[in-house]
């Protein structure tokens, strides 16, 4: 029985239509030539019309691609002579190939092995690819012979084609060229014995996949395909190759050592491996400790996890950090103790890799793990237990870091305030708010503060945190609102703008410099109206241009539509005082494309101290709003050759008049 063909019949004429044709093949002049009548053939399947195509003299070379392209879909015996008498030209050999490998017939592999005698160069070794993807075994003596060529690309080829039919024949073809006197040779007879194997493997006939991969194991050949061999060897054993993957652990050859871990990573887990792994372990030199090390955790068998804490007593740092990296896939909350001890007491690449561990090891009883070492009455592992509880945003290590507020130590205050500052929800906010209102070192103040600043905005319940800061903003004292205020606007929302808003009329000076900052930093358009009556209010001035200044930032940076961007300008204009906020005022004009804006910078311009500054934006928006609104730019440019003594301004204005009066 022949072997299946490589290329499916079933593929559509539009698949094949997509393949990509050489521009060279696919000029003007061609394209233009597929209006020749002949177009309408591709559609109707006419197998005949497309094989006269082939066969004309004069046919168009963009015909004869899509004759064989479309052969390709419905061809059959008849097209194998036509299609094959194209082997040997120069442009239409791979798409004659193209057609020929789907047709099912015998006579496609005799035309194929008849070329391989006929052409050279690149055709030839495109012939031999399409016998390889056929699998065509009455080719194997052909090819075999070919092992012998002067061109290294056709032996290739030929080792290749040889392994995708990898019949016993084409088996021992490739067996025997690995033993060839020449290198060259046999490093290719070993490309070839590897597609062999691998098919070989596939179709269940292991028995001789393994003699393939032995022998390349074995081969005068470089290392890496020897490395492929070898790996091929111990994978298609299987449990039976547990003995040559040992072996090859306890190989002086690096190559050899390298493949016997990448098999051992892919080996299935049944089996004796692991323990295999570890007594090997113990006989390795510290380097490829390390490199085993690694194997066991990305097994993740946890049988290997007492040897890996013991390697933490290695004397070389390599190992000691491969075992703490070990820990992230084999460890559990037992490791926990051992990693911090590791974490408070090594070298500080050992320390920071495990310190990294901790806070990505899985699991709430890893959570549990570090909450109970809070209470450590060691001082580095409560202070490393406060950093990871913190990390880690464990929610139930609060009563026990709340407790720590009370320590002697300035240092467990302050790791406790930036714990909590990750760990606490709505209900244990009041654990740091309360504080605000004690007396503390300026150390512990910024630590409760940081600690706030990472809290309130991580809360979801939005509203409840202003609410809850609005509450203790009336209690604090004067010199602490202002904290308050910070947290208010990292917060957010309708009940943090109220209070905000109300406390930038407060009688305290210090108090309105904090409620104004906050309201002119706010993040959302909601606090535009608030910002407008404070700039028309009767507070200090410094604070009415701030407020004015957030307007016109809400204006200029935040998304809206046209009319409301440009009635927030108008606004602004209506409400300063000093040209500085006119000029920002002009500049977010320039961004709305509306001839009302560009009116709005005409009317700047009637003021002395503005005229530059409002018609150099002006220029600018009128070249995007020329074809649009001639007649409001050409009001506009006459305005600015009357308002500017700058030439390049001027030259601009009088080409945008140009434009206009068109």
């Amino acid at each position: 029985m022949k072997p299946p063909i490589g290329r499916s019949r079933t593929r559509s004429i539009s698949v094949f239509a997509s393949v990509v044709i050489p521009m060279t093949l696919l000029g003007a002049s061609l394209v233009a030539s597929s209006a020749s009548g002949q177009q309408n053939i591709y559609a109707e399947g006419d197998e005949s019309k497309l094989i006269a195509v082939l066969r004309s003299a004069d046919a168009p070379l963009y015909d004869k691609v899509m004759a064989c392209k479309t052969l390709a879909v419905i061809g059959t015996k008849a097209a194998v002579e036509p299609l094959a008498n194209l082997l040997n030209d120069e442009n239409l050999s791979h798409y004659a190939r193209f057609g020929l490998e789907p047709i099912p017939d015998p006579a496609v592999d005799e035309a194929l092995r008849g070329a391989l005698n006929r052409i050279q160069g690149r055709l030839l070794i495109g012939v031999i690819d399409s016998i390889g993807n056929r699998r065509d075994r009455e080719a194997v003596p052909q090819l075999r012979s070919l092992l012998g060529h002067s061109d290294p690309a056709v032996v290739e080829a030929a080792a290749i084609s040889l392994g995708r039919i990898a019949s016993p024949e084409a088996a021992e073809a490739l067996l025997q060229s690995l033993s060839d006197a020449k290198a060259a040779t046999r490093e290719r007879a070993a490309l070839g014995a590897l597609v062999a194997a691998e098919r070989l493997l596939k179709e269940g006939s292991s028995a001789k996949a393994i003699a393939l991969y032995d022998a390349l194991a074995k081969a005068d050949i470089p290392a890496h395909l020897q490395g492929a061999g070898l790996r091929g060897a111990i994978l298609a054993r299987g449990a039976e190759g547990l003995p040559l993957l040992t072996e090859q652990l306890g190989a002086e050859c690096q190559v050899a050592f390298a493949t016997a871990l990448r098999a051992a990573r892919e080996l299935s887990p049944a089996g004796d491996l692991t323990n295999i792994l570890l007594a090997q372990l113990r006989r390795l030199p510290p380097d490829r400790q390390a490199k085993l090390i690694s194997v066991l955790a990305d097994r993740a068998d946890r049988r290997a996890l007492p040897a890996v804490i013991e390697s933490l007593s290695s004397s070389e740092i390599e190992v000691r950090l491969a075992a703490v990296r070990a820990m992230r896939q084999l460890g559990d909350a037992s490791v926990v103790p051992t990693l911090v001890k590791v974490a408070t007491g090594e070298e500080p690449m050992v320390r920071e890799t495990a310190l990294q561990v901790l806070r990505s090891l899985p699991g709430e009883q890893v959570d549990q793990a570090i909450v109970e070492l809070l209470t450590a009455e060691d001082l580095p592992t409560r202070l490393l237990a406060m950093d990871l509880a913190g990390a880690r945003y464990i929610n139930r290590a609060v009563p026990a870091l709340e407790r720590a507020l009370s320590s002697a130590d300035p240092a467990v205050r302050q790791a406790a305030l930036r714990a909590l500052g990750r760990t606490v929800r709505l209900g244990d906010l009041s654990i740091l708010t309360r504080r605000l209102t004690q007396r503390t070192s300026a150390e512990e103040r910024a630590a409760l503060e940081e600690a706030l600043r990472a809290a309130c905005p991580r809360i979801p319940e939005r509203e409840d945190c202003a609410a809850h800061l609005a509450e203790v903003l009336g209690q604090v004292p004067a010199e602490t609102k202002p904290t308050v205020l910070t947290l208010l606007g990292l917060v957010g929302g309708p009940t943090a703008l109220a209070a905000v808003t109300k406390s930038a009329y407060d009688p305290q000076e210090s108090v309105q410099d904090a409620a104004t900052q906050v309201l002119g930093d706010w993040i959302g358009t909601e606090a535009g109206p608030e910002l407008l009556k404070l700039a028309k209010s009767d507070i200090a001035d410094r604070f009415r241009v701030r407020a004015l200044r957030g307007y016109i930032r809400i204006a200029r940076q935040f998304d809206m539509s046209e009319e409301e961007r440009l009635t927030m300008c108008r606004e602004a204009l209506a409400a300063a005082t000093r040209d500085a906020e006119r000029r920002l005022v002009a500049e977010v004009l320039g961004r709305i494309p509306r001839k009302e804006a560009l009116a709005e910078l005409a009317r700047l311009m009637d003021q002395p101290t503005l005229r530059e500054d409002a018609a150099q934006v002006a220029v600018a928006l009128s070249e995007k709003l020329v074809d649009r609104e001639p007649s409001a730019v050409a009001a506009a440019m006459e305005k600015v050759l009357k308002s500017t003594g700058n030439a390049d301004l001027q030259a601009r204005a009088k080409n945008l008049l140009r434009r206009a009066s068109r």
